[in-house]
């Protein structure tokens, strides 16, 4: 069932209460030389050229921003949690409003999309039946993810355009002004003066229009790259949706080597990278709360085999990399741990924990009532499960005030000197609704500042209750910084030359 599926209307979907250093390529791990077909192989090789580029990025310094919630702000828009994100179907069911809230945080400056994925596994989609589509579901998000990237950047790359033709009127317009000039030129010193100065207004608007062109012309081989994985994955989840077998491998195009440019992409991030989430949320938890004490899991063995499924199928997928979110406890994070290991795509380890409020010790997120301490033994023990696939960690759905004491917990106390990033939650979880509470984004920008000053953080987003507002603030306060970053280090340039900033 892993690489077919029988099409078949989605099963009712409703809420039921209950009574060392990272590698720039892949390791040589028989967890990934045992996957069977072509497609993943072509696939991994491509998602660890991905991190490559991610961890060039990285090198220098600089900070990328990743998007905010998926199933929160789709309830935002409309959605109904009790039948899409509890039951993992949302990229199956409502494609439209997935794309709809991918585009938005492209548009508010991510330079990272999670896809829709989450909750993509049979242990939340077979309460609801439909555990056999977990597959499917996740070609989907990613397809979904990949033609939003392609929409952004045509979208983009059209208004560049139009900017470079305009320039390149306007320098014509210059020269035949400067050629008028240089006819009327005689030996008087104001009319020799006159054309000396319109030769130079010419020569300046030719450079202005030159380097409108070479935003262009890069902003169209980022949608070129764009649609080539939109294509690929669309390929896919099409197969998948309709039975039959995946197509050949087809990885998507690879793109230029990324270089700061002045405007366009002036980081020198490169096209939008598009991971993957595996997670251990709870399958059906109780009506109107944040604890999962009571959640349905499945046996434990069932549980990792799904687990399993997920990164297989995230692999085939051909997400950039994939990132466990939710690791908050010692019994279920194992599992999926493992199962992120042996997809053979890189990984980002994503801790959550919370402040017990009766102790104000940090805690593992657990269920919502357990308070199990974090602990070194506890990050060591996923670490050495995750071996070389192991790139980044980040430190996701904490709340703004205990998620600098996580980070310093993960850098710290646990020694992780690898990519670091955080993206919060912000409101609370009544099953299965978010309840939003107002932000003030100038003191969620103190927190993001001071985890990148204090911790090395370098990759900031938002997870739970937080939207593209957010995010426009944050990719707003990481462009400032990474400015400054490249003034320092003059990385600001064109392909063909340096500039001076």
């Amino acid at each position: 069932m892993l690489l077919r599926s029988i099409r078949r209307p989605l099963a009712a979907a409703t809420f039921r209460p209950l009574c060392t250093a990272p590698p720039s390529s892949p390791p040589p791990t028989p967890a990934a030389a045992a996957l069977p077909s072509q497609r993943q192989t072509d696939a991994i090789a491509h998602a660890w050229q991905q991190w490559g580029r991610l961890e060039r990025f990285l090198a220098t310094g600089q900070v990328c921003v990743i998007d905010g919630a998926n199933g929160t702000e789709i309830q935002r828009c409309g959605g109904k949690p009790a039948e899409t994100f509890s039951s993992g179907t949302a990229p199956l069911e409502r494609p439209d409003l997935c794309q709809e809230v991918h585009e938005a945080y492209l548009e508010a400056g991510a330079d990272i999309l999670i896809s829709n994925s989450y909750s993509a596994n049979r242990n939340v989609m077979s309460p609801s039946g439909n555990g056999e589509r977990a597959v499917e579901c996740i070609l989907a998000a990613s397809a979904i993810a990949r033609r939003a990237t392609a929409t952004h950047a045509a979208a983009h790359a059209t208004k560049l355009s139009t900017e470079a033709a305009a320039a390149s009127a306007g320098a014509s317009a210059t020269m035949a002004a400067a050629a008028t000039a240089a006819a009327r030129a005689t030996t008087s010193t104001s009319t020799n003066a006159g054309a000396a100065a319109a030769a130079e207004s010419a020569v300046a608007a030719s450079t202005r229009a030159t380097e409108a062109s070479l935003l262009a012309e890069r902003a169209a081989q980022t949608v070129l790259v764009c649609a080539a994985a939109a294509n690929a994955a669309a390929s896919a989840s099409l197969a998948a949706s309709e039975g039959m077998e995946l197509p050949a491998a087809a990885p998507p195009m690879q793109a230029p080597d990324a270089v700061p440019l002045q405007g366009w992409d002036a980081a020198g991030f490169g096209p939008t990278l598009v991971v993957g989430s595996l997670s251990t949320h709870p399958p059906e938890m109780k009506a109107g709360g944040m604890s999962s004490a009571e959640a349905s899991w499945p046996a434990p063995g069932e549980e990792a085999a799904a687990y399993g499924e997920a990164g297989v199928g995230h692999a085939l997928s051909g997400v950039d990399m994939l990132w466990l979110e939710m690791m908050k406890d010692g019994e279920h994070a194992p599992r999926a741990v493992a199962a992120a290991a042996a997809s053979g795509l890189p990984v980002f380890l994503g801790v959550s924990a919370r402040t017990d409020r009766a102790t104000g010790q940090l805690v593992l997120f657990g269920t919502g009532e357990d308070c199990v301490p974090l602990r070194r033994e506890w990050f060591d023990e996923l670490r050495d499960a995750l071996g070389a696939s192991l790139c980044g960690v980040n430190v996701m759905h904490t709340n703004f005030s205990s998620t600098a004491p996580a980070l310093d917990f993960v850098r710290n106390e646990c020694g992780w000197d690898g990519p670091l990033g955080a993206y919060p939650d912000h409101g609370a979880f009544e099953a299965p609704e978010w309840v939003f509470r107002e932000l003030d984004n100038s003191v969620a920008l103190e927190h993001v500042e001071s985890w990148i000053k204090d911790y090395g953080v370098q990759l900031v987003g938002g997870c739970c209750g937080l939207g593209p507002e957010y995010i426009t603030a944050v990719a707003g306060m990481a462009r400032r910084h990474n400015a400054t970053v490249r003034e320092a280090s003059r990385l600001y340039r064109f392909p063909s030359r340096e500039i001076s900033v």
